[in-house]
Protein backbone atom coordinates (compact mmCIF):
# COMPACT_ATOMS: atom_id res chain seq x y z
CA UNK A 1 0.00 0.00 0.00
CA UNK A 2 2.75 2.26 1.05
CA UNK A 3 4.96 1.79 -2.57
CA UNK A 4 1.49 2.19 -4.51
CA UNK A 5 0.61 5.12 -2.17
CA UNK A 6 4.04 6.77 -3.31
CA UNK A 7 4.34 5.86 -6.98
CA UNK A 8 0.16 7.50 -7.10
CA UNK A 9 1.35 10.66 -5.62
CA UNK A 10 4.65 10.60 -8.52
CA UNK A 11 2.21 10.30 -11.35
CA UNK A 12 0.88 14.21 -11.42
CA UNK A 13 4.22 15.56 -11.29
CA UNK A 14 5.76 13.05 -14.12
CA UNK A 15 2.74 14.42 -16.47
CA UNK A 16 4.01 17.77 -15.87
CA UNK A 17 7.10 16.87 -16.59
CA UNK A 18 6.47 14.94 -19.99
CA UNK A 19 3.96 17.81 -20.70
CA UNK A 20 6.54 20.67 -20.84
CA UNK A 21 8.50 18.80 -23.13
CA UNK A 22 6.34 19.88 -25.76
CA UNK A 23 7.01 23.34 -25.37
CA UNK A 24 10.68 24.36 -25.88
CA UNK A 25 12.14 27.21 -24.42
CA UNK A 26 15.57 29.11 -25.03
CA UNK A 27 17.83 28.99 -22.32
CA UNK A 28 18.81 31.60 -19.64
CA UNK A 29 20.76 33.64 -22.31
CA UNK A 30 18.30 33.73 -24.65
CA UNK A 31 15.64 33.97 -22.33
CA UNK A 32 17.16 36.99 -20.70
CA UNK A 33 17.93 38.30 -24.10
CA UNK A 34 13.62 38.23 -25.01
CA UNK A 35 12.56 39.88 -21.80
CA UNK A 36 15.46 42.69 -22.55
CA UNK A 37 14.42 43.07 -26.21
CA UNK A 38 10.93 43.42 -25.00
CA UNK A 39 11.33 45.57 -22.54
CA UNK A 40 13.84 47.77 -24.18
CA UNK A 41 11.44 48.07 -27.36
CA UNK A 42 7.89 48.92 -24.85
CA UNK A 43 10.06 51.55 -22.74
CA UNK A 44 11.18 52.98 -26.20
CA UNK A 45 8.13 52.88 -28.21
CA UNK A 46 6.75 55.19 -24.65
CA UNK A 47 9.08 57.54 -24.95
CA UNK A 48 7.91 58.49 -28.44
CA UNK A 49 4.77 57.92 -27.48
CA UNK A 50 5.19 60.82 -25.40
CA UNK A 51 6.71 63.04 -27.52
CA UNK A 52 4.59 62.51 -30.78
CA UNK A 53 1.05 62.51 -30.89
CA UNK A 54 0.66 60.19 -33.47
CA UNK A 55 3.64 58.11 -35.22
CA UNK A 56 4.02 58.97 -38.86
CA UNK A 57 1.53 56.04 -41.05
CA UNK A 58 -1.11 55.97 -37.72
CA UNK A 59 -3.40 58.40 -39.49
CA UNK A 60 -3.06 57.11 -42.49
CA UNK A 61 -3.55 53.22 -41.30
CA UNK A 62 -6.65 54.31 -39.31
CA UNK A 63 -8.22 56.29 -41.85
CA UNK A 64 -7.70 53.31 -44.47
CA UNK A 65 -9.49 50.94 -42.28
CA UNK A 66 -12.24 53.02 -41.10
CA UNK A 67 -13.19 53.59 -45.27
CA UNK A 68 -14.39 49.90 -44.88
CA UNK A 69 -18.06 50.73 -42.63
CA UNK A 70 -20.62 48.41 -43.44
CA UNK A 71 -22.72 48.35 -40.03
CA UNK A 72 -22.03 44.59 -38.75
CA UNK A 73 -18.59 45.06 -38.85
CA UNK A 74 -19.23 48.09 -36.58
CA UNK A 75 -20.94 46.12 -34.69
CA UNK A 76 -18.84 43.29 -34.42
CA UNK A 77 -15.65 45.24 -33.81
CA UNK A 78 -17.51 46.37 -30.51
CA UNK A 79 -17.84 42.39 -29.73
CA UNK A 80 -14.35 41.72 -30.10
CA UNK A 81 -13.48 44.68 -28.34
CA UNK A 82 -15.80 43.72 -25.07
CA UNK A 83 -13.88 40.63 -25.11
CA UNK A 84 -10.58 41.57 -25.15
CA UNK A 85 -11.05 44.06 -22.05
CA UNK A 86 -13.56 45.85 -19.66
CA UNK A 87 -15.97 43.70 -17.98
CA UNK A 88 -16.17 40.70 -20.38
CA UNK A 89 -12.69 40.08 -20.02
CA UNK A 90 -12.72 40.58 -16.59
CA UNK A 91 -15.23 37.88 -16.21
CA UNK A 92 -13.41 35.71 -18.97
CA UNK A 93 -10.45 35.54 -16.95
CA UNK A 94 -12.64 34.51 -13.50
CA UNK A 95 -13.74 31.99 -15.29
CA UNK A 96 -10.60 30.62 -16.72
CA UNK A 97 -8.92 31.03 -13.18
CA UNK A 98 -11.76 29.21 -11.70
CA UNK A 99 -11.76 26.09 -14.22
CA UNK A 100 -7.78 26.08 -13.59
CA UNK A 101 -8.24 25.63 -9.25
CA UNK A 102 -10.71 23.03 -9.35
CA UNK A 103 -8.91 21.38 -11.79
CA UNK A 104 -6.35 21.16 -9.38
CA UNK A 105 -4.11 23.50 -11.60
CA UNK A 106 -3.76 26.17 -8.65
CA UNK A 107 -0.18 27.63 -9.66
CA UNK A 108 -1.52 28.34 -13.04
CA UNK A 109 -4.85 29.56 -11.78
CA UNK A 110 -2.21 31.83 -9.63
CA UNK A 111 -0.30 32.65 -12.25
CA UNK A 112 -3.41 33.60 -14.76
CA UNK A 113 -4.76 36.22 -12.43
CA UNK A 114 -1.53 37.52 -11.86
CA UNK A 115 -1.02 38.00 -15.87
CA UNK A 116 -4.65 39.69 -15.60
CA UNK A 117 -3.00 42.11 -12.33
CA UNK A 118 -0.26 42.79 -14.15
CA UNK A 119 -2.12 43.81 -17.27
CA UNK A 120 -4.05 46.39 -15.22
CA UNK A 121 -0.51 48.52 -15.06
CA UNK A 122 -1.76 50.33 -18.33
CA UNK A 123 -3.91 52.80 -16.34
CA UNK A 124 -1.09 54.07 -14.77
CA UNK A 125 1.57 54.03 -17.71
CA UNK A 126 -1.11 55.81 -19.79
CA UNK A 127 -0.89 58.74 -17.04
CA UNK A 128 2.97 58.73 -17.06
CA UNK A 129 2.96 58.75 -21.06
CA UNK A 130 -0.38 61.15 -21.27
CA UNK A 131 -0.76 60.94 -24.89
CA UNK A 132 -4.10 62.05 -26.11
CA UNK A 133 -6.71 59.94 -28.05
CA UNK A 134 -7.46 60.60 -31.67
CA UNK A 135 -9.62 63.41 -32.31
CA UNK A 136 -13.02 62.95 -34.00
CA UNK A 137 -11.33 66.17 -36.30
CA UNK A 138 -8.80 63.47 -37.94
CA UNK A 139 -10.46 60.13 -37.34
CA UNK A 140 -14.13 58.84 -36.92
CA UNK A 141 -14.57 58.31 -33.21
CA UNK A 142 -17.20 55.41 -32.69
CA UNK A 143 -16.22 54.69 -29.22
CA UNK A 144 -14.90 57.93 -26.38
CA UNK A 145 -13.15 57.40 -24.05
CA UNK A 146 -11.35 60.05 -22.00
CA UNK A 147 -8.24 58.40 -20.38
CA UNK A 148 -4.88 58.47 -21.90
CA UNK A 149 -3.98 56.98 -25.43
CA UNK A 150 -0.85 54.94 -24.74
CA UNK A 151 -0.52 51.87 -24.63
CA UNK A 152 -4.04 50.17 -25.81
CA UNK A 153 -5.16 48.37 -22.37
CA UNK A 154 -7.49 46.27 -24.64
CA UNK A 155 -4.27 44.85 -26.51
CA UNK A 156 -2.08 44.77 -23.34
CA UNK A 157 -5.10 42.31 -21.88
CA UNK A 158 -5.61 40.13 -25.18
CA UNK A 159 -1.87 39.40 -25.75
CA UNK A 160 -1.53 38.26 -21.64
CA UNK A 161 -4.74 36.50 -21.18
CA UNK A 162 -5.32 34.51 -24.26
CA UNK A 163 -1.43 34.39 -25.30
CA UNK A 164 -1.26 32.37 -21.95
CA UNK A 165 -4.54 30.42 -22.71
CA UNK A 166 -2.17 29.33 -25.68
CA UNK A 167 0.30 28.66 -23.59
CA UNK A 168 -2.05 26.28 -21.47
CA UNK A 169 -3.51 24.61 -24.23
CA UNK A 170 0.12 23.38 -25.70
CA UNK A 171 0.90 21.45 -22.58
CA UNK A 172 -2.76 20.07 -21.14
CA UNK A 173 -4.79 19.59 -23.92
CA UNK A 174 -3.81 16.02 -26.29
CA UNK A 175 -6.90 16.31 -28.30
CA UNK A 176 -5.07 17.93 -31.76
CA UNK A 177 -8.60 19.44 -33.27
CA UNK A 178 -9.84 20.80 -29.62
CA UNK A 179 -5.98 21.96 -29.22
CA UNK A 180 -5.53 23.84 -32.78
CA UNK A 181 -9.08 25.43 -32.11
CA UNK A 182 -8.12 27.19 -29.13
CA UNK A 183 -4.95 28.01 -30.35
CA UNK A 184 -6.43 29.80 -33.59
CA UNK A 185 -9.38 31.29 -31.47
CA UNK A 186 -6.58 32.68 -29.54
CA UNK A 187 -4.39 34.42 -32.42
CA UNK A 188 -7.60 35.71 -34.13
CA UNK A 189 -8.83 37.51 -30.34
CA UNK A 190 -5.67 38.99 -29.52
CA UNK A 191 -5.10 40.24 -33.51
CA UNK A 192 -9.42 41.09 -33.75
CA UNK A 193 -8.86 42.85 -30.40
CA UNK A 194 -6.05 45.54 -31.92
CA UNK A 195 -8.05 45.98 -34.82
CA UNK A 196 -10.93 47.08 -32.91
CA UNK A 197 -9.35 49.48 -31.39
CA UNK A 198 -7.96 50.96 -34.48
CA UNK A 199 -11.46 51.20 -36.13
CA UNK A 200 -13.68 52.10 -33.21
CA UNK A 201 -10.80 55.94 -33.50
CA UNK A 202 -10.58 54.91 -29.66
CA UNK A 203 -6.63 53.93 -30.92
CA UNK A 204 -3.64 55.14 -32.83
CA UNK A 205 -1.89 51.70 -34.51
CA UNK A 206 1.02 52.51 -32.52
CA UNK A 207 -0.89 52.52 -28.80
CA UNK A 208 -2.05 48.96 -30.23
CA UNK A 209 1.54 48.32 -30.78
CA UNK A 210 2.94 49.33 -27.38
CA UNK A 211 -0.08 47.22 -26.00
CA UNK A 212 1.16 44.28 -28.14
CA UNK A 213 5.06 44.77 -26.64
CA UNK A 214 3.98 44.94 -23.31
CA UNK A 215 1.48 42.24 -23.29
CA UNK A 216 4.24 40.15 -24.96
CA UNK A 217 6.16 40.67 -21.90
CA UNK A 218 3.71 40.07 -19.36
CA UNK A 219 3.09 36.60 -21.19
CA UNK A 220 7.32 35.94 -21.36
CA UNK A 221 7.04 36.79 -17.34
CA UNK A 222 4.16 34.19 -16.93
CA UNK A 223 5.37 31.28 -19.06
CA UNK A 224 8.78 31.35 -17.55
CA UNK A 225 7.41 31.83 -13.94
CA UNK A 226 5.54 28.63 -14.57
CA UNK A 227 8.04 26.31 -16.11
CA UNK A 228 10.18 27.51 -13.27
CA UNK A 229 8.10 26.98 -10.54
CA UNK A 230 6.20 23.71 -12.37
CA UNK A 231 2.55 22.93 -12.67
CA UNK A 232 2.75 20.21 -9.92
CA UNK A 233 -1.19 19.74 -8.59
CA UNK A 234 -1.81 20.45 -4.68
Amino acid sequence: MGLCKLQCEEVPNQTDRTSHQGVRLPGRLGQTAILAALLISFLLTSVFAHKYARFPGDLTLELHMQTFDPSFVKQAMKVVSQIGGGQVATILLLVAAILFWVKHRRKDSLLLIGAGLLSSVDRLLKILVDRPRPSPDLVSVIEINHSGSFPSGHAVFALAFFGALFYFSSIYISRPILKMLIQIGSVAIILLTGISRIYLGTHWPSDVLGGYLLGCFILAILVLLHRKVGSTTY
